[in-house]
């Protein structure tokens, strides 16, 4: 559920018969504090992280990214950018592994 919310809209070009034909893949369309910016994107996946944390322990948390999966064969405009933030941001919680 996590990746959805970190990819970006992108296009892909798809082919169907002998034509290609270029597709909008809305897997975020969000305009909340979830959606648009890589910060917003990571939003959600930081805040369960840490309220995992708070219940739990860093020590017993963990967090597994797929950064080259893709959902519905999207792959984001800007991905190096994204996983680069976020595990950045993994990296302060002191969590058990990513």
């Amino acid at each position: 559920m996590f990746d959805q919310f970190h990819h970006s809209n992108g296009e892909r070009r798809f082919r169907y018969s002998d034509d290609w034909e270029l597709k909008h893949i809305a897997v975020n369309q969000r305009n909340d504090e979830y959606g648009g910016s890589i910060i917003k994107r990571c939003q959600f996946t930081l805040e369960t992280v840490d309220k995992l944390c708070s219940a739990v322990g860093s020590g017993r948390v963990g967090v597994r990214l797929s950064p080259f999966g893709v959902f519905n064969e999207t792959k984001g405009d800007d991905r190096m950018e994204q996983w680069l933030y976020l595990c950045s941001e993994l990296s302060k919680r002191n969590i058990a592994y990513v």
